[in-house]
């Protein structure tokens, strides 16, 4: 069964020869965990790679796949990678199902189960722009689109050897992955922590310095959820006590944006929440909130960017003046289903 890639940017649209895999088509047959997809129930995987390791295994691969011939992907990131990879080599994938998992949780859910899972992620992110990539002077001056679907075919050659060999491409990940192990090692040493609150749902992390969000994600479920590579553990609230102030972040995390197989809480709108902490708030700055239909959404007080989501509070949050009880108990009340009557 010859199959090839194709990075979608339109031109495929209405054709039924199509695998499109991660994110949503109009065209051909999907297996995909993003809202709106059309996999099918048997296949169903927490991630986009999952479903198409499933794919991989299944009796019935040759039968779903009659009349195909191109394995498509619109958008660049390690799922849709992982994911190609899976539908277009499917023994290669089933040998490393184990790191390919690991893998595209790094990228998609940012919970990272060993530091190979995330250099992996890093040399997925890195590859189109990084000053020590091997495509940099292939892809200077190209489009996003085209920039991306050189690194798709660069990277479809060489997953095996990446997943098991990063260190070929250290430049590209190294300090991300030392500051990662670096901001876990505070939760062994007690300058962070983690509580979990089970009415309203909420991993409330505390720690001396702002965390970025491997390692927000990573912990809560960890420590929440008995470390489970999908965990369930979606809202977290990062509390950063400092000798200057506070710095809050509440996440909904990725999981709670994806169709995901596992029980994850649903969201809950965090506007009126952000409001009603601004109607307390004494300290310069806003409660700014992304709307709830963006991957990874999140409140934080700080300044008000042009950007869908603070990716990253420590360069963005501002000191609160609120009392971290007070945070705590408009976001769990927002968070907790009122009671039946």
């Amino acid at each position: 069964m010859g199959l090839r890639f194709e990075y979608e940017k339109g031109q495929l649209e209405g054709r039924a020869d199509v695998l499109c895999v991660d994110g949503v088509f109009d065209c051909g047959r999907n297996l995909s965990h993003w809202p709106g997809h059309r996999t099918p129930p048997h296949l169903r995987h927490d991630l986009s790679t999952g479903i198409c390791l499933n794919l991989a295994a299944d009796p019935g691969r040759a039968q779903f796949l009659r009349g195909v011939e191109i394995v498509a992907n619109n958008h660049y990131d390690t799922d849709g990678l992982c994911s190609l990879f899976a539908a277009l080599e499917p023994e290669a994938a089933l040998s490393l199902k184990a790191p390919l998992l690991r893998a595209a949780a790094a990228g998609d859910l940012e919970q990272v189960e060993n530091s190979n899972a995330l250099a992996f992620d890093c040399i997925v992110s890195e590859l189109s722009h990084h000053l020590r990539s091997p495509l940099i002077e292939e892809v200077e001056g190209l489009d996003d689109d085209r920039r991306h679907e050189v690194c798709y075919r660069w990277l479809l050659e060489r997953v095996p050897e990446i997943l098991t060999e990063p260190e070929t491409h250290a430049e590209m990940w190294r300090e991300t992955v030392r500051g990662f192990e670096e901001e876990m090692a505070t939760f062994e040493g007690g300058e962070s922590n983690v509580e979990w609150r089970p009415v309203s749902k909420i991993a409330l992390i505390r720690s001396a310095r702002p965390l970025h969000t491997h390692a927000l994600v990573t912990a809560a479920n960890r420590r929440c959820d008995g470390g489970r590579l999908f965990g369930r553990v979606a809202r977290i609230l990062s509390v950063v006590g400092t000798p200057s102030g506070t710095l809050y972040r509440f996440i909904h995390a990725t999981h709670s944006w994806f169709d995901f197989v596992t029980p994850i809480p649903r969201r809950f709108e965090l506007a009126e929440v952000a409001r009603t902490l601004q109607s307390k708030e004494e300290a310069d700055g806003r409660w700014v909130a992304a709307t709830v239909d963006v991957p990874l959404c999140d409140l934080v007080f700080g300044r008000p960017t042009q950007r869908e989501s603070v990716l990253d509070s420590a360069g963005e949050a501002l000191f609160s003046a609120l009392p971290e009880r007070v945070v705590l108990e408009i976001i769990e009340a927002a968070a907790t289903p009122p009671r039946p009557s």
